[in-house]
């Protein structure tokens, strides 16, 4: 379940739930920072996800409050699927994922939706493939092969919100916006109605343009200063 598809952060933001949230968050002294440490010491394979009965488990093992469980699902799993994402904490507490614990999520991630290894047990719908529909109407301009998971992830972006916005700017700022919280910095987008050119350094496996309806998108994210650039 990805919070982002057909829900605005914003609006989740100033809502009484969130108020509570950061009240609660306030008490308990537990920073974002502090609440994806605790799921990564959780989540021990990289799966990106935890199911209750391995919270319970933590919380008995580290002596912590029992009440714990159940307010961490009452903050995170906002439609009771049973499981708590790595994607819902950061939606939820406007935060990103430490880039080496993203990096090692994605790599198991990447390597069921290749088939060689199997999913997890009672693994969130993230985890199957991507419904054959995804790719109707878009026409993909690049010619390497992107991580699966981002691209799908951008798709969706604008298969649900594209209509939304009538400037491209506009979409591609709400784009970026998405991107960052889900993957880190530093993202950018390019919307454009018409034919482009351009040259951009990128992270390698995070490049993606496609042409969908009457526009065409540009996706990617730079990478760190320590890592070598791609050019297309």
């Amino acid at each position: 379940v990805k919070l982002w598809q057909g829900q605005s952060v914003v609006a989740y933001q100033n809502s009484p739930q969130f108020s509570t949230l950061k009240g609660n968050l306030t008490r308990l002294d537990m920073e974002g920072s502090k609440i994806m440490a605790e799921f990564e010491a959780m989540d021990t394979d990289n799966n990106g996800f935890i199911t209750r009965p391995e919270l319970i488990d933590y919380v008995k093992r580290n002596n912590l409050d029992p009440e714990m469980v159940d307010k961490w699902f009452t903050w995170f799993d906002m439609e009771n699927t049973g499981h708590i994402t790595a994607d819902e904490i950061c939606t939820t507490l406007g935060i990103g994922m430490r880039k080496d614990y993203q990096e090692k999520v994605e790599k198991k991630r990447e390597q069921i939706r290749k088939g060689e290894i199997a999913p997890p047990a009672n693994a969130p719908p993230q985890y199957a493939a991507p419904p054959p529909k995804l790719m109707e109407g878009v026409d993909i301009l690049h010619k390497d092969e992107p991580n699966s998971e981002v691209l799908e992830e951008a798709l969706n972006l604008v298969r649900d919100h594209e209509r939304e916005y009538s400037k491209d700017s506009s979409l591609a700022r709400y784009l970026k916006e998405q991107m960052e919280l889900h993957y880190g910095r530093h993202w950018h987008v390019i919307v454009a109605s018409h034919t482009m050119g351009c040259a951009v350094g990128h992270e390698d496996k995070y490049f993606i343009h496609f042409r969908y309806r009457n526009r065409l998108y540009i996706f990617y994210r730079t990478p760190q200063p320590d890592q070598s650039d791609n050019m297309f």
